[in-house]
């Protein structure tokens, strides 16, 4: 509610798979990522819009964040007949925009793909031990 003030109860806003949380920037709905895409859920638990991976022509959606104004979604996938890399979709639908596409499949993103006001920030875990940061200004 506040800092510093008494909290009010929890509110329960899933019954279901939620990973990776994300609010959108105006923090009226929360993305959730799940086995097959996502799930858009409002403050109140309604299930506001569900992202099929398959609807887009993805194997899988990976680490959905918003972007600053809350008009894209970037996330990290791999299309049925593209390239793996970071994607973007309208957060109201529509098709996906290849941003950057990795050039070894392989690389590992998890959770470090951060959207920025006017860029995109990847940590990559190429190997064990290596980490690299790169700046993605458009």
């Amino acid at each position: 509610d506040s800092v510093g003030a008494p909290w009010g109860d929890p509110v329960r806003l899933t019954d279901f798979e939620c990973g990776w949380p994300e609010w959108d920037p105006d923090g009226e709905s929360l993305l959730c990522a799940a086995s097959e895409g996502w799930t858009r859920v409002s403050r109140d638990g309604r299930v506001l819009a569900r992202y099929e991976a398959s609807a887009f022509g993805f194997r899988k959606l990976e680490i959905p964040h918003f972007s600053a104004d809350g008009s894209l979604i970037y996330f990290v996938g791999s299309p049925e007949d593209g390239p793996r890399g970071v994607w973007a979709i309208p957060a109201v639908r529509g098709g996906a925009t290849l941003v950057v596409a990795f050039a070894d499949p392989s690389l590992t993103i998890h959770d470090f793909l951060t959207v920025g006001p006017h860029s995109l920030y990847l940590t990559i875990a190429e190997h064990d031990s290596d980490i690299r940061v790169v700046d993605l200004e458009w």
